[in-house]
């Protein structure tokens, strides 16, 4: 399977969950799946050098948040991780996709 292919599928599962879970309430098993998922994503983005500057911070107030047992905010805050880790991860497949594209004529 291609990065790029495999990047999608991945934020397509992330979306399918969060709209399920959402839907039925939040357990603190699906924040710390949620957690570890935003967790595995940052790692994805860093090793592409890609690594977005808000993916962290939004996983640690996910830990704190969870910490609290406040599983609503503690789950948002992990998708919102993802999320931004996901557009990392499709920003750099499109940058080298594309690099050649962008050089001086």
């Amino acid at each position: 399977m291609k990065k790029s292919q495999l990047i999608r599928t991945l934020g397509l599962v992330v979306f399918i969950i969060s709209s399920s879970v959402l839907a039925h309430g939040i357990t603190q098993s699906q924040v710390e799946q949620a957690i570890a998922t935003a967790e595995k994503l940052l790692i994805q983005s860093a090793q592409v050098d890609h690594q977005w500057s808000t993916a962290e911070p939004l996983i640690k107030q996910a830990k704190k948040a969870l910490q609290l047992k406040q599983y609503e905010n503690a789950y948002s805050f992990a998708q919102k991780a993802s999320q931004q880790s996901t557009l990392a991860l499709k920003q750099a497949d499109t940058e080298q996709a594309n690099w050649a594209l962008n050089l001086p004529k």
